[in-house]
């Protein structure tokens, strides 16, 4: 068999191949045993077929069949011949196969990336452990009083910063209203709009120019949009604004006392309570610090790794990275025109970051061969466990939704990702950060 290789950027290579006539007769031959075998045909019994007549009669599905069975197994040969570390099968031009020829045929498939992995094993991470204060303390229990808050009508003066206002307001621009999707809903309208009057809110400008207003008050007023403003369309113009003020309301924070814990936590007092917000407080500072920690593995390997990756991965990871931007806007109750408005950086972001995760799965992966790190039943129960509890669904059916998927072995995949980070953060240190040092360093091999 003959093999020629033509390599191309981003881990690309092309195979032209040519299968010899003999093989190609020789599998023909056996293609059409296995039909004569299985059809029937109009007085013949089942397999008692002339060979010549079930040719003849099955031509097309034969050729297909046997094409089939020829490119995949001459491929695997071909990759095997030029040891080449195939991650994907991208697909075939140029197939021509007829009965007495050769089977010539050229194949797209992408390889992993070459590269020599950098020192891992104690990395020193310029990250400093992360303690709870005091104060940190007391901005969570200041966020329980809010939770608990109760909200009272303001009477006798008129707006100031830090009011909750009811407001309900219109906009336009050159005297229509703003319609453009990418401009944020809440730019165009509000009815009843519950808010804290602050310098961040919609516009600059636009708190202070409700400042003073009285309930059941409407004023009217421009505010300048600046030349950097995030959406392009209001860039430089002038928006006029139309607001009626519904209502005031002030805030009514309750007193800490052992009332409000056992609002919280029915049957713990006050000193429960805190008790208990200083250890969420410290198991969140170590999970950030966790957090912190691998991400700095993760960017000390990339940082002593220049190597290409195969695109098609790249546009994938770019696409699992935009939906996943979207569902978390969606989640937090955002605007989907402010997406829309930020666009070009977000799908820049979106590239960048597809690259990075990319490359660092193959840095990953080889580590995991090198060190002999594998999955074992035991951990790939647990994640199938943990998942079910998570998408709050029985195990059976997130294994048959993993098998409609075909998803179990990117699920290996992705625990022998993470324990081998594992494996690399548990052998790496921290230190405080110096200025004049890089993020992180090796000090051992």
């Amino acid at each position: 068999m003959n093999v020629v290789e033509e390599h191309q950027p981003n881990c690309l290579v092309t195979l032209h191949v040519e299968v010899p006539v003999e093989r190609v007769a020789q599998e023909w031959d056996e293609v059409v045993d296995d039909f004569k075998k299985n059809v029937s045909l109009q007085g013949y019994r089942k397999g008692f077929a002339p060979k010549k007549l079930v040719e003849a009669r099955f031509a097309k599905d034969i050729r297909q069949e046997l094409q089939r069975k020829l490119l995949d197994s001459s491929l695997q040969e071909a990759i095997k011949s030029k040891n080449l570390e195939v991650v994907s099968i991208l697909g075939f031009e140029n197939i021509a196969l007829e009965k007495g020829q050769s089977l010539r045929y050229s194949a797209k498939v992408a390889t992993a990336p070459t590269f020599e992995l950098p020192p891992y094993m104690g990395i020193e991470l310029d990250i400093a452990a992360l303690t709870v204060t005091d104060e940190q303390e007391s901005r969570a229990l200041e966020n329980l009083r809010r939770a608990y808050a109760s909200y009272e009508p303001v009477e006798g003066r008129g707006l100031e910063m830090d009011d909750l206002a009811v407001l309900t307001y219109s906009t336009q621009m050159d005297g229509k209203p703003l319609e453009a999707p990418e401009i944020p809903k809440r730019l165009k309208s509000g009815k009843n709009v519950w808010v804290r009057l602050n310098a961040n809110m919609l516009l600059p400008g636009f708190s202070e120019a409700l400042l003073g207003m009285r309930p059941d008050e409407t004023r009217s007023f421009e505010i300048q949009v600046s030349s950097d403003y995030s959406v392009e369309v209001l860039r430089d113009q002038k928006i006029a604004f139309e607001v009626t003020l519904e209502g005031i309301n002030k805030e009514v924070l309750p007193e800490l006392s052992d009332e409000i814990a056992d609002k919280v936590l029915p049957g713990k007092n006050l000193e429960d309570l805190k008790k208990l917000l200083r250890l969420r407080l410290e198991e969140e500072a170590q999970t950030m610090f966790e957090s912190r920690k691998r991400q700095g593995v993760i960017e000390y390997l990339l940082s002593n790794v220049q190597a290409e990756v195969p695109s098609h991965l790249v546009r994938s990871e770019a696409q699992r990275i935009l939906q996943e931007i979207v569902e978390e806007n969606q989640t937090r109750g955002g605007d989907e025109s402010q997406l829309r408005a930020q666009e070009r950086d977000i799908v820049v972001f979106a590239e960048k970051s597809a690259q990075e995760r990319v490359l660092g799965a193959f840095l990953l992966l080889k580590i995991a061969e090198k060190e002999k790190i594998e999955v074992t039943d035991e951990e790939y129960s647990a994640r199938i466990l943990k998942m079910a509890q998570r998408y709050n669904i029985t195990v059976p059916k997130l294994i048959k939704n993993l098998t409609q998927k075909d998803a179990f072995g990117a699920l290996r995949e992705e625990i022998l990702l993470d324990k081998t980070l594992s494996f690399i953060v548990a052998n790496a240190t921290t230190r405080e950060p110096n200025t004049n040092q890089s993020d992180a360093t090796v000090v051992a091999a």
